[in-house]
């Protein structure tokens, strides 16, 4: 079966936002060639805030905002960022286990953050999706305890750091919630949608993802 072909069978829509294609590319905020680039062929692009001057960051990104579907990876002073970026971005990717602030958290400190992010977003008028990001180093039952808790708790996503884990998570959700993986070829992207996930984030070079999107396409 062909997962793809036309360009109609490439657009995906994921929590009320359309998509040209399934596949992301994540960019440091540093790279402003990088992520000009990525807008015009990805369906995403995930951006890393920078560690200062967030505020003057913040106002450049309603340009890319136009090009492409724009979501933020939160690793640092999350609570705080959270509430900086919201309006100015189409969904949000948390990564407590990367968060300076937390300190090598407990899953306790990690359900408590994301009930302050859910909480703190019933103060918004518009509804901008949070994904939580889970990380390769988790064990077996934390992961069973973060997805059990995504499921119950409003957020309306989860994003998978490889592909043993999707099979594991795409089992336990059961396309209740929207699954990202993560891939750094076309191969891993594939098996990853092949394996439940809707969209797909990648850490690669933009030539090689235009190749890759190409390669997808032939699929």
């Amino acid at each position: 079966m062909h997962l793809f072909g036309k360009k109609a069978i490439l657009v995906k829509e994921v929590c009320g936002i359309e998509f040209r294609n399934p596949l992301g590319i994540s960019v440091s905020a540093s790279t402003d060639k990088r992520i000009r680039q990525s807008c015009k062929s990805a369906g995403f692009i995930c951006i890393t805030p920078p560690s200062h001057n967030i505020l003057n960051w913040i106002v450049g990104l309603q340009e890319y905002r136009k090009l492409t579907v724009l979501s933020v990876n939160l690793k640092e002073n999350i609570a705080v960022n959270f509430s900086l970026v919201y309006d100015f971005v189409d969904f949000v990717v948390v990564s407590p286990f990367g968060d300076s602030g937390l300190n090598a958290p407990e899953i306790s400190d990690v359900k408590d953050l994301m009930d302050e992010l859910v909480s703190t977003r019933l103060g918004y008028e518009n509804y901008t999706p949070i994904f939580f990001r889970l990380y390769p180093s988790l064990m077996e039952a934390e992961v069973t305890e973060l997805v059990n808790y995504a499921r119950l708790s409003g957020i309306d996503g989860i994003v998978v750091p490889d592909e043993k884990m999707m099979v594991n998570v795409g089992a336990m959700i059961q396309g209740r919630l929207p699954l990202v993986g993560m891939a750094n070829s076309a191969e891993k992207a594939l098996s990853m949608l092949q394996n439940g996930a809707d969209l797909v984030e990648n850490s690669v070079r933009f030539i090689t993802f235009v190749k890759m999107l190409k390669t997808l396409e032939k699929a």
